[in-house]
C-alpha cells in the first residue's frame, strides 16, 4: 500500500511539474494572439479619414498602423489594443470618438496583423513609443495627446503615460498585472514568479500625473472587476471609475463612449 502511494504521489508530481514546464515555456503563446495579415483602411472598409501610419521603432523594426486626423476637436486619442485584436478590429471601437471629431491613432505591435518581430512586452513598449514619436514628427502636442487601452493594452498605456505624460489616460478593463491575471486562470501555478511579461500596472499607476478614466464592466470574466477597483484606487487624482453594469471583459465600448465623450472635453480645456 505504502509503494502504492508512493508510486501515485510521484506520479501526479511528475504530472504537475510537466504542466507547469509546458505552460512555463509557451506562456507567451497564451498571451498573445496576434492577426496573421495586415489589413489596410481601404480594404477593411474603414472610414475615409484614415490613412495608413508607417513607424520604425528604436530597435529597427518597421510597423503600420492607421491615424485619421483631429477635424471638429483638439485631442488627438492613441489607442493600445488587447492581446487578440489588431487595428482594424480596433477601428469599430473608436468610432463615435471618430465621429465626433477627434483625432485617433490606432498603434499595432509587433507580431500583430502580419507585422515582423515577436511580442513581448518590452517590445510594446518601443512599439507604443515608436507611434507616440512619430505623431510628434506629424506636429501633434502632446497636451493635445489622450492614451487609451483596453485588456493588454492598458499596461502599454500604463507604461508610456509615466514617459511621456498626455493630457489624460483612458483604461478599458485594466488589471493589476499579468501575474494575477495569470493566477486567476492557473490558480495552482506560482504565476507571481513565473510569468516573464509582467505589464505591473499596480506599481506604475501612481505614477500617472495626469486625469485619468477607468471604465470596467461588472461581469467581466477575463479581468475581474475587483482588479480595476483596486488599481484606480491607487491612482493619483484627478480620477474617475465608471462601472458598467452587465457588461463583459469586450463588450463594454458603446456603453462607455458616452461617458468617455462626456469627459474627453474637460481635457481640452487643459490643451
Amino acid at each position: 500500500m505504502f509503494r502504492l502511494i508512493k508510486n501515485v504521489l510521484i506520479t501526479v508530481i511528475a504530472l504537475y511539474i510537466g504542466i507547469l514546464a509546458y505552460y512555463t515555456y509557451n506562456q507567451r503563446d497564451i498571451l498573445y494572439h496576434p492577426t496573421a495579415r495586415y489589413v489596410s483602411p481601404l480594404d477593411a472598409e474603414a472610414s475615409v479619414l484614415y490613412e495608413e501610419f508607417s513607424v520604425k521603432t528604436e530597435d529597427g523594426l518597421p510597423l503600420k498602423g492607421w491615424y485619421a486626423p483631429a477635424t471638429r476637436r483638439n485631442l488627438t486619442l492613441v489607442f493600445f489594443h488587447g492581446n487578440a485584436d489588431s487595428v482594424s478590429s480596433s477601428a469599430p471601437l473608436m468610432q463615435p470618438y471618430l465621429e465626433a471629431g477627434y483625432g485617433v491613432v490606432l498603434a499595432e505591435y509587433r507580431g500583430f496583423s502580419g507585422q515582423p518581430g515577436t511580442p513581448d512586452e518590452s517590445g510594446l513598449y518601443r512599439d507604443g513609443r515608436a507611434f507616440i514619436s512619430t505623431l510628434f514628427d506629424k506636429g501633434v502636442d502632446m497636451n493635445a495627446v489622450v492614451f487609451m487601452g483596453h485588456s493588454l493594452g492598458t499596461g502599454v498605456a500604463v507604461q508610456l503615460a509615466r514617459e511621456f505624460h498626455p493630457v489624460g489616460v483612458v483604461l478599458f478593463a485594466p488589471f493589476l498585472s499579468a501575474p494575477k491575471v495569470a493566477a486567476k486562470m492557473f490558480p495552482y501555478f506560482p504565476t507571481e514568479f513565473l510569468v516573464f511579461d509582467r505589464f505591473a500596472n499596480e506599481d506604475k499607476v501612481a505614477g500617472i500625473q495626469t486625469p485619468l478614466l477607468v471604465l470596467h464592466g461588472d461581469r467581466d470574466k477575463v479581468v475581474p472587476l475587483t482588479q480595476g477597483q483596486k488599481l484606480f484606487d491607487k491612482a493619483q487624482e484627478p480620477k474617475r471609475m465608471e462601472i458598467l453594469s452587465g457588461f463583459g471583459h469586450s463588450d463594454l465600448f458603446d456603453e462607455a463612449a458616452p461617458t468617455v465623450l462626456d469627459w474627453l472635453p474637460t481635457l481640452e480645456k487643459k490643451s
